[in-house]
């Protein structure tokens, strides 16, 4: 006892010491934030403000105002092709908030490579349950909480109960997706009306589209075949949901999603 007491003040100065570099290791780590963003010539993004941090206490620069412009509350331009950096640095403050590497690619209309499921369950219009037009999903937590949301909305509606909700052919096909496939995937869910439910559709392309004022966004057609003239049909309304496999880099840079109709 009396060895321990005699080091005492030695064995707090080496507990001091190692919290001292404790707590500059992880400032230094928090400093260094960086992050790699894509968007295209003429689209606008606001990046998020860092943690614990107010809009207005935030100053934001861009190392290249000829690629990347930038407004005092995160709002991103790109100008031109090429790369810039963005940081975020409190008011008053040198010290790094974040750090953006920004790479600004020129827009062309494109097919978007995605693997595209159908689930038809009768009356059941999944956005219309979760009063969106489209739904993405980038985690499995996210996932989680929408199938939460599903089933508590089929049963406030009076479709069913919770087990029957989970018995639907777009939830099953939900419950497939596990943690790993995230990694390098996202979801996108939409759901069309069928005008006629014996009028059988088809799919066609899956297109990057760039509105008049820059917001990139995916366009789904829809086609609406021709019936023979003799053709019985239903007047009963029927919905499509549609499950869409993203890349995370196709669903980092889209910023709303359409279904289009085409009839032949």
């Amino acid at each position: 006892m009396k060895h321990i007491k005699k080091n005492t003040p030695s064995i707090l100065f080496i507990c001091l010491l190692f919290s001292f570099f404790v707590s500059q290791t992880i400032w230094v780590k928090a400093a260094e934030t960086k992050a790699t963003r894509t968007i295209y010539t003429d689209q606008s993004i606001t990046l998020p403000t860092p943690k614990g941090i107010l809009k207005s206490q935030v100053q934001w620069t861009t190392s290249n105002k000829k690629i990347v412009s930038i407004t005092k509350f995160g709002k991103i331009t790109g100008k031109k092709a090429g790369t810039a950096t963005i940081k975020a640095v409190k008011k008053g403050s040198s010290k790094i908030l974040v750090s953006y590497k920004i790479r600004v690619k020129k827009f062309q209309q494109q097919k978007i490579s995605s693997k595209i499921t159908v689930t038809e369950d009768g009356i059941l219009n999944v956005m219309e349950l979760l009063d969106k037009r489209y739904y993405v999903v980038s985690t499995k937590a996210e996932l989680k909480q929408l199938k939460e949301n599903i089933c508590t909305q089929y049963v406030k509606k009076g479709y069913g109960t919770e087990e029957q909700c989970k018995k639907t052919s777009f939830y099953r096909k939900l419950s497939k997706y596990n943690k790993s496939f995230f990694e390098k995937k996202s979801l996108c869910l939409m759901s069309h009306t069928l005008p006629n439910i014996g009028q059988p559709t088809s799919l066609g392309a899956f297109t990057r589209k760039q509105t008049a004022n820059g917001k990139v966004y995916a366009e789904l057609e829809v086609v609406y075949e021709k019936l023979p003239e003799d053709a019985v049909l239903v007047s009963m309304i029927g919905y499509q949901n549609y499950i869409l496999e993203l890349k995370k880099s196709d669903t980092e840079t889209l910023q709303n999603y359409k279904i289009s109709v085409t009839k032949y």
